[in-house]
């Protein structure tokens, strides 16, 4: 495959994504579940990733057929000049965005090295408790790092761990440590961590894409209430007003007692917003016709890249049928140039 060939085959690619990331991103504004948001969100952002790794072996998996481009006639040597110049720009660009998310996990490496791990006492009684309420079955390590204007956080994908600032415990106690720690292991048990790590790397090789740095911002959004709302429902018994406070007394601790912390989540924009939405956003149903809905929206915007560019044959399906139903769902696809039909029943 040439310079040119893969230049067409990655702006097609970059307008699939996009356009299926706007959508995702317009429905996910206006709906109320936590989780159905995620869901969407997560879907336009492993949508980016699809042309580049899934399309050639597994598309036969694709919800919907492609319209496949026609292919690239033989590029003339200027255009392949300009074409490889510009993949040598985003060669350069993804290489020193992948450079910042290493250096970022070094970084949080040495910093649990030097981290105290909390072995017993009151801490990690409370962090067992917070476990069972939310149905954790394995807690993660506890830890008290130095570094207070970092805040709480929940880290580590396959060794996952809780860093809490040293001294949290003295400024915070009560129900509003409960919340504080409740939050961070919802991040462990809703898996957050592989989904945001997912939407890095999505940034770091689509940095010069807009709506991939839109999904990773509103998906940052999603995770953080969606804890906020666990805590809120499941995790305590702390009220609004209550976990609020929480909210502002670590952003106090975080800076010793200034201006609101600048940690994710904590950052002043950010705390608004969740104090916002914890004082005055509606309850979430998030019940099953919604999510399903979520997963068919997403499904349905998962084409593969234009095979055409590829295999240098056009490909043109004229028909293709989507009958759902719910409680049971009927996928039915067809096209008239294979005369294929397939039936998924649950």
């Amino acid at each position: 495959m040439t310079a040119s060939h893969l230049l067409a085959w990655s702006l097609a690619a970059a307008w699939q994504a996009g356009l299926a990331g706007l959508v995702l991103l317009a429905l996910a504004a206006r709906c109320h579940s936590h989780g159905v948001r995620r869901v969407l969100l997560g879907g336009g952002t492993i949508k980016f990733l699809v042309p580049v790794s899934l399309t050639a072996p597994f598309a036969a998996l694709n919800l919907f057929e492609n319209v496949a481009t026609p292919p690239v006639p033989s590029a003339a040597p200027g255009l392949a000049v300009v074409a490889a110049v510009l993949l040598g720009i985003w060669a350069g660009g993804a290489a020193l965005m992948l450079l910042r998310l290493s250096i970022s996990s070094l970084l949080l490496r040495g910093e649990m090295r030097d981290a105290e791990r909390v072995e017993g006492g009151p801490l990690l009684a409370e962090a067992r408790a917070a476990a069972d309420r939310i149905g954790l079955k394995r807690l993660p390590e506890i830890y008290l790092v130095g570094d207070r204007a970092s805040g709480p956080r929940a880290c580590g994908i396959f060794r996952p761990a809780v860093l809490l600032p040293a001294g949290l415990g003295e400024w915070v106690s009560g129900p509003a440590l409960q919340a504080v720690i409740t939050h961070e292991l919802a991040h462990h048990r809703r898996r957050d961590l592989l989904l945001l790590a997912t939407a890095d790397l999505v940034v770091a090789i689509w940095w010069f894409h807009p709506v991939a740095w839109m999904l990773q911002a509103r998906l940052r959004h999603a995770v953080e209430d969606g804890c906020d709302e666990l805590v809120l429902d499941h995790g305590t018994a702390v009220t609004p007003e209550q976990y609020c406070t929480a909210l502002l007394e670590v952003a106090r601790f975080c800076v010793g007692g200034g201006s609101p912390a600048v940690a994710a989540g904590f950052a002043a924009h950010a705390l608004r917003r969740r104090l916002r939405r914890a004082l005055s956003a509606p309850k979430a149903s998030g019940g099953r016709l919604g999510l399903g809905f979520a997963l068919l929206v997403v499904l349905a915007l998962l084409p593969g890249a234009p095979r055409g560019i590829v295999a240098g044959e056009r490909e043109v399906v004229r028909e293709v049928r989507v009958v759902v139903r719910i409680p049971g769902v009927e996928v039915v696809r067809a096209h008239s140039s294979g005369s294929e039909q397939r039936k998924v029943r649950r």
